[in-house]
């Protein structure tokens, strides 16, 4: 086996030295950003390091097949009921039989723990039903997060064996390493990839042509942002999220911009009341910006709150940041978003957060259906990919990104066209060049 080392000043400079050498069949081992120091110490602007290897005999057949594309809901989504569970098996059934490559899973053995596992937990869940008590309820319950696991043990198991042959032509592979590089999950990678593959000819088209096509299909995959909009009518508007993720600082960022620049009438909501810290800075920020805050320690106390903020043409509740794992606290939010029948609800998270994490979080949010997406932290994250891999699970709209604690100056309305362009390695500087 060939292992060999690349540094370009962009991951596409790195990218195209190891193709040239190695060309398409090599496997990336590892990415990261380096500093190169120039005269007395100074460092340099930063490179990209790629190490990629090659086996010395590269006649093995490397066709692969493609990965079931699902998402988010597919799965979390309660299966409490024989339709919802249809439902997902349809999605399954549908998404293979659309693939590029026909009868994939024909000689795929059914996992049978697996199968027996879902008969006998559906039979035992339709006996309970029958009998519909208190205790059979918890019985129920208890079912249903069984059947949930093994339906995800399942579609994991089920994905992977489906995608060890994914195929694609030599002219996208660039843009899948490119990708993989950037954080982009490799289900949603070969989503974008595969489709464009299905759908357009890529032949007698330059590599310009190429680069547009992947730009215009991510950036259409992403969609259009959908930040706050004041219509005339008054909005509640809830900031939900984690703690540690920079809540309350976007809610302070928000508020200012539309006092001062859209000159309109907030009002601020605490429910933060478990952390000193957060009500203390939310308060200093209602003094700077001479807007009202009240402050909710129960339920009953927001019925006063919203009767006091009649006349406000913005309203923005600061939910405690919550652990998420905790479904008293859960309980407690989803107790406070009911009380209001027209509202904006923002999930925030962090881009340094990892998919695995994201769904994780987002699993204890379901009870939301309705929702729109704020990532903070975009100054520190590794790689953009977590953004494109949360749209793609959850099939939600991007709102806002903040990247700084400075207030009211770090955050803007998501840049689809920005951030398309960093994930296929396009730099800062190459787009203002």
């Amino acid at each position: 086996m060939k292992i060999r080392r690349y540094i370009g000043t962009t991951t596409q400079e790195a990218m195209s030295k190891l193709r040239k050498e190695l060309g398409s069949e090599a496997i990336i081992l590892h990415t990261r950003k380096i500093k190169k120091s120039g005269f007395f110490g100074v460092l340099k602007k930063s490179l990209i390091e790629i190490v990629a290897a090659i086996d010395d005999d590269n006649n093995k057949n490397t066709t692969r097949t493609p990965k079931i594309h699902y998402t988010y809901n597919d799965i979390s989504r309660n299966t409490s009921s024989t339709s919802s569970t249809s439902s997902t098996s349809s999605n399954i059934a549908r998404d293979i039989s659309s693939s590029p490559v026909k009868d994939a899973t024909k000689d795929l053995p059914l996992d049978m723990n697996v199968r027996t596992t879902s008969e006998s937990t559906m039979s035992r869940l339709s006996n309970n039903m029958k009998n519909n008590n208190t205790s059979n309820n918890e019985e129920i319950n208890k079912e249903i997060k069984k059947l949930r696991g093994t339906m995800e043990g399942f579609m994991k198991s089920f994905e992977s064996k489906l995608y060890k042959n994914f195929y694609l032509p030599e002219k996208l592979r660039y843009y899948k390493d490119v990708l993989l590089i950037n954080g982009v999950n490799e289900v949603v990678v070969n989503s974008i990839l595969g489709n464009i593959d299905k759908h357009v000819s890529l032949d007698n088209k330059s590599d310009e042509e190429i680069r547009e096509i992947v730009k215009f299909n991510i950036t259409g995959f992403l969609g259009n942002p959908s930040p706050i909009r004041y219509n005339g009518e008054q909005k509640i508007v809830f900031f939900i999220g984690p703690t540690g993720v920079g809540k309350t600082t976007t809610l302070a960022k928000l508020a200012a911009y539309y006092t001062l620049e859209k000159k309109l009438n907030i009002g601020l909501v605490t429910a933060d009341t478990y952390r000193i810290a957060a009500v203390e800075q939310l308060k200093t920020y209602s003094d700077i910006l001479d807007i009202p805050i009240k402050i909710i320690y129960e339920k009953k106390d927001f019925y006063e709150v919203l009767s006091n903020f009649k006349d406000k043409d913005l309203v923005f509740v600061d939910s405690a940041g919550r652990n998420h794992k905790d479904d008293f606290q859960m309980n407690e939010i989803k107790e406070l978003l009911e009380i209001v029948k027209d509202k904006e609800i923002y999930i925030v998270l962090s881009a340094t957060t990892d998919l695995e994490g994201i769904k994780e979080i987002l699993k204890q949010y379901e009870f939301i259906d309705d929702f729109k997406l704020i990532f903070t932290k975009i100054d520190e994250a590794h790689s953009p990919g977590v953004i494109l891999n949360t749209k793609f699970y959850t099939q939600k709209s991007l709102s806002y990104f903040t990247t700084g604690q400075n207030v009211p100056e770090d955050i803007e309305i998501a840049n689809i066209t920005k951030l398309s362009n960093e994930l296929i390695g396009e730099s800062k500087d190459e787009r203002s060049s």
